[in-house]
């Protein structure tokens, strides 16, 4: 159970890029936030309060960090990626070879 959660940690690793990993993190703070203000609800109403405003904070954060690589990736990244050089393909070279008699 330990090795299946370490290899599906290490794919997730591989294959997402930065900016998923980060919305996944917020994401998983946003879900364990919500369940722990609705404990906390049960003991203190004045708590939970502070503990939703919390969240709050966390959502915006959340929000703000995909509008700001949203808008950086539409208007910076793409158009980087379309003016790169792209590498062009080299014919094979045929080598000479001398004969020596």
């Amino acid at each position: 159970m330990y090795q299946a959660l370490l290899d599906s940690l290490s794919e997730w690793n591989a294959v997402k890029t930065d900016r998923q990993k980060l919305q996944s993190a917020y994401l998983v703070l946003i879900v364990a936030a919500i369940f722990v203000a609705g404990i906390i609800s049960l003991l203190n109403a004045d708590f939970s309060r502070q503990a939703v405003y919390a969240v709050f904070i966390l959502v915006t954060a959340f929000v703000t960090n995909f509008v700001a690589w949203s808008l950086l990736r539409t208007t910076l990244l793409d158009k980087l990626d379309a003016r790169a050089p792209q590498p062009r393909p080299t014919a094979a070279r045929t080598v000479r070879r001398s004969s020596s008699k």
